[in-house]
């Protein structure tokens, strides 16, 4: 599922668990090399401070 959007548009769609979840699917993924782009997301910053 995730393959089909952007990972950031995706993960703009998300919060709580649900993007907690997501983004640990995304560190799985194999030949994911650019994380910082994830990391910059307003809601993945949200999730960071908790």
């Amino acid at each position: 599922w995730i393959h089909e959007l952007k990972p950031s548009n995706f993960l703009l769609s998300l919060s709580g668990s649900a993007l907690v979840q997501a983004i640990s699917s995304l560190l799985e993924t194999p030949g994911l090399y650019v994380f910082s782009d994830i990391l910059e997301l307003p809601n993945v910053r949200e999730v960071t401070l908790i």
